[in-house]
């Protein structure tokens, strides 16, 4: 039974950043420390610390988080970005800046970037609104998107790359 499920580990929901995998290391006494570096309308960009007190290895990333408001309650969404995929996103959100929403479509459209921990940036031309929509999506169950003008989506992208420089 476990070999066939063990491939499938990995896939959609249930994949991992490399800094979660290591923040869930067992036997070890591990530190982990939080550092703001900006708000963009409720999503919290932190510097995400790891350190492991056993071996003295450290890893960093970037924690992103939200409050998503439900009927009766909000619920936390959070993703983690690995060190190495920060370019990437930073890179992704400057070409669709400069590339793609200047353009026009006559067809429904998206782009997007996706994190190997299923966090997704992205936008998509509504034809009828004939203007790009830009959205984060943490990628967990239920209700997980933020809807970001094309001006935040830059602040967003700032945030990042002042975390990089953090890190």
């Amino acid at each position: 039974m476990l070999a066939l499920w063990a491939p499938m580990v990995g896939w959609g929901q249930d994949t991992l950043s490399r800094a979660e995998g290591f923040s869930r290391k067992a036997g070890t006494l591990l530190e982990k420390s939080f550092e703001t570096v900006g708000f963009v309308k409720g999503v919290e960009v932190q510097v995400y610390t790891i350190k492991d007190w056993m071996t003295d290895a450290v890893v960093k990333a970037v924690r992103i988080e939200t409050e998503i408001a439900g009927q009766y309650t909000s619920t936390s969404r959070i993703s983690v970005l690995d060190a190495d995929e920060i370019d990437g996103l930073v890179k992704s959100v400057k070409i669709m800046q400069e590339k793609v929403f200047p353009g026009a479509r006559n067809l429904y459209s998206e782009v997007r970037f996706k994190s190997r921990g299923g966090f997704e940036v992205g936008a998509f031309y509504d034809t009828k609104k004939k203007s790009w929509s830009a959205y984060l999506d943490f990628g967990k169950v239920g209700k997980s998107t933020v809807f970001l003008s094309v001006e935040e989506l830059a602040t967003f992208s700032f945030f990042l790359e002042e975390s990089k420089k953090k890190m």
